[in-house]
């Protein structure tokens, strides 16, 4: 059964009609997960962002509950798999609507989630999306029924063939759902044309459906777009009806006018109040997070950030013409030309190409340390998490923060959000904006994961250079050390040497002048003194 979100009785009122049509964008993306499917999200979300889609529907995401997906503006409700492949996902954006609880048998392969859609105070939309894997398995009748009722919309794959929506040949799977949905009244709304090709077999079927209630069809406009390098195609779907919508704006924190005295009094009411320590390292960070973040949300005031406009790798010149080679080769394999397909394959390919201290517990002196000396007014991470709110945390929150890193460190393991981030790509000074190279990408990452690695990095060089585990050569990377100290030591080096000079005769023999020795010795004492007053 599908769990429930967002749900409202009705949506608020006095609300701007944002268009007169409902936009569906429905895809089979064949994965979500890897770098050149993450090329064609970001065809998916441009095609979304031309066509003021609201509600994209993708099927066969290929996720797993341990991959996080989000993207800017959108909800996502996400139906995985147990096993590997399929998996649904809808984006929504700027609507209201509330999930719909879905039975489905345990014997049935049949995957499938529900959205109700507010178009107006009174007026509803029921939105299915679907897939079922291409196996011999038949779809079941009284499964189905829940689906075919009033204003409802069903689409997806589920490789049933049929000729009523574009295929040559019907298979048992197709001639099912062909009867259900006649019996049902139920439209389909393809137009016949092929929506999915198999280069392998060089044929072309109409895999992807879409059908509507009787009382809606009248007002649906179908059409295939173009090609995201799936070997299915992205389909629109055009619903006239007027919808009311709430526009999503993301909100900074205003810190200046932050009352910290009560967010400190409210989070040491809420950790006062938390069970004893939980021994979970990922539930401990929820539920710390959580608290901070209601406790900002009361004493910290928000305003408004200007509009997002979306920076899409797949726009860079490179790969925008490794994506028109694609697409070329992919008309090429559904005529059937020879080669074809290892050059799509071969271009796919290129698509896709990117001591005791450490047992010790970490103590508050060392969060301390790592607060003082991190800039707290960094744009934070995906968590959401400002470096303020943590530093005015009082003892209670900063135990209990304390607690989740030595969790970590004795686990050696991280909470999920630790381990994502927000990657910025900041185009370099005159640098053209079609060319990748001139982009220098920006992670932000947690601001407390930030802070746990500022106080293991300072464990780390205590125990190097105490025990004198790097040459003295090595300046990179080391505190009080860099280029102009060696550039220094070099000269001053030469210049010993230079007015020390040896006489002919004493190269000759080999034999060093003690004066020199001494210098050298001096100017070693003199570097390393300073190492030392640099790293205490």
């Amino acid at each position: 059964m599908a769990r429930r979100r967002a749900a409202m009785a009705s949506p608020p009122t006095g609300l701007n009609p944002a268009s007169k049509q409902l936009r569906i964008l429905q895809c089979n993306i064949n994965g979500l997960c890897s770098t050149a499917t993450k090329i064609k999200l970001e065809e998916i979300m441009e095609i979304a962002e031309k066509q003021k889609i609201q509600i994209i529907a993708l099927q066969e995401t290929k996720l797993n509950e341990k991959y996080n997906l989000k993207y800017k503006n959108y909800n996502i409700l996400r139906k995985d798999r147990n096993k590997e492949g399929g998996g649904l996902a809808f984006f929504i954006k700027n609507l209201y609507y509330e999930d719909i609880a879905i039975n489905i048998p345990n014997t049935s392969d049949l995957e499938a989630q529900g959205i109700k859609v507010y178009l107006s105070q009174n007026k509803t939309i029921d939105i299915f999306n679907m897939y079922h894997p291409p196996n011999n398995k038949l779809i079941d009748d009284g499964t189905m029924a829940q689906f075919l009722k009033d204003n409802t919309i069903i689409v997806g794959d589920l490789n049933a063939k049929h000729q009523l929506w574009g295929c040559s040949m019907p298979n048992p799977r197709g001639k099912i759902l062909s009867n259900l949905f006649d019996d049902n009244a139920f439209m389909c709304l393809n137009d016949g044309n092929p929506t999915h090709h198999s280069y392998s077999y060089n044929t072309a079927q109409a895999l992807d459906i879409s059908f509507s209630s009787p009382d809606i069809f009248h007002k649906c406009k179908w059409q295939i777009l173009k090609s995201i390098g799936s070997d299915h195609l992205p389909i629109l779907i055009e619903i006239s009806t007027k919808t009311k919508t709430s526009s999503i704006k993301e909100k900074f924190w205003n810190f200046k006018k932050a009352n910290w005295n009560l967010y400190q009094k409210n989070t040491n009411e809420d950790f006062r109040k938390a069970p004893t320590r939980i021994k979970d390292l990922e539930q401990n960070w929820i539920s710390f997070k959580n608290t901070i973040i209601k406790a900002a949300k009361v004493s910290i005031p928000r305003g408004n950030i200007k509009k997002w406009i979306p920076n899409y790798t797949h726009q860079a010149k490179d790969i925008q013409t490794l994506i028109t080679k694609r697409n070329e080769l992919q008309k090429k394999c559904t005529q059937n030309q020879p080669n074809c397909r290892t050059e799509l394959n071969i271009v796919n390919a290129k698509i896709k190409s990117t001591h005791n201290i450490f047992h010790e517990k970490i103590n508050m002196k060392e969060l301390d340390y790592a607060l003082e000396n991190t800039d707290l007014n960094k744009t934070p991470g995906p968590d959401g998490i400002h470096g303020q709110m943590i530093s005015n945390l009082g003892k209670n929150g900063k135990e209990i923060l304390l607690d989740i890193f030595n969790n970590s460190w004795k686990t050696g393991k991280l909470p999920q959000d630790w381990k994502t981030a927000t990657i910025i790509p900041i185009k370099k000074l005159d640098k053209s904006a079609d060319d990748p190279k001139n982009y220098r990408p920006i992670s932000l990452t947690s601001i407390c994961c930030k802070l746990m690695e500022k106080i293991i990095l300072r464990r780390l060089t205590y125990h190097l250079d105490t025990r004198n585990l790097l040459p003295e050569e090595q300046y990179g990377f080391r505190k009080g050390h860099g280029t102009i100290d060696q550039l220094l030591f070099f000269t001053q080096k030469m210049e010993v040497l230079d007015y020390h000079g040896m006489s002919s005769e004493e190269e000759e023999d080999g034999v060093e002048d003690e004066e020199e020795e001494e210098e050298e010795a001096y100017v070693w004492e003199d570097v390393s003194s300073s190492v030392e007053e640099n790293y205490i």
